[in-house]
């Protein structure tokens, strides 16, 4: 790749993550739901359809976008996301809320293998998690930017006003994109003397089945982090204006996550995401069980340890599909692993919503279970091989 091409790559997503990172209704995005009498266990059956959607849409999305390109399939995408957000903003009943649901999980399924083959088709090596960081790191921003405008535009524009405001930064989304440097996938000379993968079983071998269970977890500590602060900070007795700067709080102690993942050494990673891990579940866990200011200085820290370990995940799961010559089918492969991680969202989920009629923070301990598996999961799997953690 030239350095024309790798710095307009990386100055197109870094916009495009800005863009989307401007979402002016996230502190409500719970109310956006229960304002039209929603249940919080309505949510979470919303949820469910979500990660459905994505499971079931993830391999052809991730045929097409190794068919297609990588590009293209990032345009369609962002298309896709403006429309389920024009939904969004005029749902009033369960019916389309579920259908912008639905959207928002196409539009994922394209986009979870196809961003993480683009940039590392740039940046591969040491290099992904870093820059895959800082881009990240720009959507943090724009949240930043509309969570302080949130409060000053609330009382002037009504929650509707908000989202059509986020209507507005996704088409801008959806123009960054188009100036992106279109890729071509070449295979390796490895990778081109095999026979091309027909079958789910040839596209993902077991040793990639060990890589489900912390993608999951990660995934599912983000939608809690997302959407129950708001709850914690009630259960507590913070005051509401009080979330706005919880949120301004972790979203910039979360900007640290580049200048962390640049001192942690590559053959470190595996025993980073176990004590991650840990830390993680006791945190949870205190969420869970402490009912003080306490809890305040836990939920700023807790984003910044998934942005550290996230990256580096990714990092790790594509250098497997480069040794396992399945470089040529990236996207393809992403999808399927990440239809195996919206498996366990959906059974986190119902079981949420069973439980959770009145109060999400039970969430909390369930979330801080699954990280002490993947703890336990992942000291299993580095005694058995120092180097690479296999099934």
């Amino acid at each position: 790749m030239t350095h024309q091409k790798k710095r307009l790559c990386y100055i197109c997503l870094l916009i495009n993550s800005l863009f989307n990172g401007l979402v002016f209704y996230a502190p409500v995005a719970l109310l956006v739901r229960t304002r039209v009498g929603l249940s919080i266990s309505d949510f979470f059956y919303l949820q469910v359809i979500l990660s459905a959607s994505i499971l079931i849409l993830e391999i052809p999305a991730g045929i097409l976008s190794d068919k297609i390109g990588y590009k293209k399939t990032i345009i369609i995408s962002q298309g896709v996301l403006l429309v389920a957000r024009i939904i969004l903003a005029n749902a009033r009943h369960f019916a389309l809320f579920a259908v912008e649901a639905a959207l928002e999980g196409f539009s994922a399924s394209l986009l979870s293998g196809t961003t993480s083959s683009y940039i590392y088709s740039f940046y591969k090596e040491e290099e992904y998690p870093l820059i895959s960081s800082k881009i990240g790191n720009w959507g943090t921003i724009g949240f930043l930017i509309s969570t302080v405008l949130y409060g000053i535009l609330l009382p002037i524009i009504d929650v509707i006003g908000l989202l059509n405001l986020t209507c507005i930064t996704s088409l801008g989304a959806i123009i960054s994109v188009l100036f992106l440097p279109a890729i071509e996938c070449t295979p390796t000379s490895e990778s081109s003397n095999m026979m091309p993968p027909s079958t789910i079983r040839k596209l993902f071998p077991a040793s990639l089945f060990f890589f489900v269970v912390p993608l999951s977890a990660f995934s599912i500590a983000g939608l809690i982090i997302n959407f129950f602060y708001t709850s914690k900070a009630e259960s507590v007795g913070l005051p509401y204006e009080m979330l706005s700067l919880i949120i301004l709080g972790y979203s910039a102690v979360e900007l640290l996550a580049p200048v962390i993942i640049k001192r942690i050494k590559k053959p470190l990673y595996w025993h980073c995401i176990r004590i991650v891990s840990v830390v993680i579940a006791i945190c949870f866990l205190l969420l869970f069980g402490l009912q003080s200011f306490v809890c305040i200085p836990i939920m700023l820290t807790l984003p910044l340890l998934s942005a550290v370990a996230y990256p580096i995940l990714e990092e790790l799961v594509n250098e497997r599909i480069d040794e396992l010559g399945l470089d040529n089918h990236r996207a393809a492969v992403l999808s399927i692993l990440s239809m195996g991680n919206n498996l366990l969202d959906i059974l986190f989920l119902i079981i949420s919503a069973l439980l959770s009629e009145n109060d999400g923070c039970v969430a909390f301990l369930f979330v801080a279970i699954y990280f002490c598996v993947l703890a336990i999961f992942v000291r299993v799997c580095l005694l058995k091989n120092q180097r690479k953690p296999t099934v």
